[in-house]
C-alpha cells in the first residue's frame, strides 16, 4: 500500500489540483470548473492524499480545515473533515487516509468533525471515529457576508468526530435543545 501524503493544498501544482477538483466534482455533483479557470484553494486547507505507486491515479482523499463551531456562546476550535473520497473501493485506501487523518488530529490535540451520509457512518466507526446519529439536524450554517443562518444543507446525516479535546460534543450531546453554528461552506 502506498503511503498517505499530508500536504497543504496550496503547495500542489495546478495539474494535480485540477485532477482533485474533477474527482470531487464527480463525487459531490459540483459544477465543473471551466477549462481556462485555475483551481483556487484556501491556504489553511490540509490534504491527505493516497495515490497509486506510479502517482498516475488518485486513490483516496480527505481535506482538513480549521474553523470554529459556536455552541452555547462558546467558540470551539475544530478541524473540519471534508472531501473524503475513495476513488478505488474495497482496497483499504479510504481507511488508510481516514486513519492518517485520525492519527494527525490526535497528535495535534485537535477535535476533528465531519458530516456523512448515514449509510457511510459504519466506515468512519471502523476507522476509529465516533458517530452521532442525526446530529447534523442541530447544526446551522452562518453566512458571514449577510449574517443569515440556515439549516445545514446536508440534513438527515450523521456527524462523525474524533478527539473531543475541548468537550464540544460532550456539551452538544448533553444539551439537546441548543443549536451549533458553523461557517457556510466550511
Amino acid at each position: 500500500m502506498p503511503d498517505v501524503c499530508h500536504v497543504a493544498l496550496s503547495t500542489l501544482p495546478q495539474s494535480l489540483l485540477r485532477t482533485l477538483d474533477a474527482l470531487w466534482t464527480d463525487a459531490f455533483g459540483w459544477q465543473p470548473l471551466p477549462d481556462d479557470e485555475a483551481v483556487e484553494v484556501d491556504p489553511a486547507e490540509q490534504l491527505f492524499l493516497l495515490r497509486s505507486e506510479d502517482e498516475t491515479r488518485v486513490l483516496a482523499t480527505a481535506v482538513v480545515k480549521r474553523f470554529d463551531v459556536k455552541f452555547a456562546g462558546v467558540a470551539y476550535p475544530v478541524q473540519g473533515i471534508l472531501n473524503v473520497v475513495v476513488a478505488v473501493k474495497d482496497q483499504g485506501y479510504g481507511r488508510a487516509v481516514m486513519v492518517a487523518v485520525h492519527e494527525w488530529l490526535i497528535s495535534e490535540n485537535c477535535t476533528g468533525v465531519g458530516f456523512t451520509k448515514r449509510e457511510v457512518s459504519p466506515f468512519y466507526e471502523r476507522c476509529g471515529y465516533q458517530v452521532a446519529r442525526d446530529l447534523v439536524e442541530r447544526f446551522r450554517e452562518e453566512d458571514p457576508d449577510d449574517d443569515t443562518v440556515r439549516p445545514h444543507p446536508d440534513g438527515g446525516e450523521d456527524v462523525f468526530y474524533v478527539n473531543d479535546y475541548a468537550n464540544l460534543f460532550q456539551a452538544i450531546l448533553s444539551t439537546p435543545n441548543e443549536l451549533a453554528f458553523v461557517p457556510e461552506f466550511w
